[in-house]
């Protein structure tokens, strides 16, 4: 709500905000795989790719910063692509420390700590807006 109220949006631009982040899973997934597999490593891969999303999250409060819903938008888009190799990257990694009975634990446990973090972040938003602003 405070972003719709703050940037003067309707519900239908907020919406593009938060599925903006979705299509980067849909088209890079398996090429950051190749990426990561081939090329890169797990470990150069995870670093870099989380410093695409870290980057991404600069870019979305700059353009909060700026009123500029744009930048935002780019930024949601350069988040979840970051985001989602890094996660398969994580996932990876897993599969290689965990055997056995452990792996699904581990990937549901990867699975939950993700969730948790989007809720948190969602929830958090109104709070850092209020503290801040």
């Amino acid at each position: 709500q405070v972003i719709i109220q703050t940037l003067n949006i309707d519900v239908s631009h907020y919406t593009i905000l938060y599925s903006i982040y979705s299509w980067p899973n849909i088209i890079f997934t398996v090429i950051g795989g190749i990426l990561v597999d081939r090329i890169l490593g797990m470990r150069l891969g995870l670093l870099l790719f989380m410093s695409v999303s870290t980057i991404g999250q600069l870019v979305m409060a700059l353009g909060g910063f700026f009123d500029m819903f744009w930048l935002m938008v780019v930024g949601r888009f350069i988040i979840g692509l970051g985001g989602v190799i890094a996660l398969t990257t994580s996932n990876a990694f897993a599969a290689v420390w965990f055997r056995g009975k452990e792996i699904t634990f581990v990937f549901a446990l990867l699975g939950t700590i993700g969730r948790v973090g989007g809720a948190g972040g969602l929830y958090l938003n109104q709070i850092f807006y209020e503290c801040f602003n």
